[in-house]
């Protein structure tokens, strides 16, 4: 099994949601509220200001169709979004 993970690829095999998903580098002049952080960033973040958590009640599933530690299910707790 190979270590390496895949990637978004390079040349005419690049990925066209490469930017979407993982965002646009940051310059000196980026405006923070313009700027493309790209999907995964703005979800984690997200996850992090909910405080995200294990469920205590429900465990994780290990997918078992894979030999990666991969999960069928993942149940997560979140705290509720502040009301506007």
């Amino acid at each position: 099994m190979s270590i390496r993970g895949l990637t978004f690829g390079y040349g005419m095999h690049m990925c066209l949601g490469r930017d979407l998903d993982g965002g646009l580098p940051a310059g000196p002049d980026t405006d923070p509220d313009r700027h493309q952080y790209g999907i995964v960033t703005r979800l984690v973040q997200t996850l992090l200001d909910r405080d995200v958590r294990p469920d205590p009640d429900r465990s994780a599933v290990q997918d078992t169709n894979t030999s990666r530690m991969n999960f069928s299910s993942y149940p997560v707790l979140l705290t509720p979004e502040p009301e506007a």
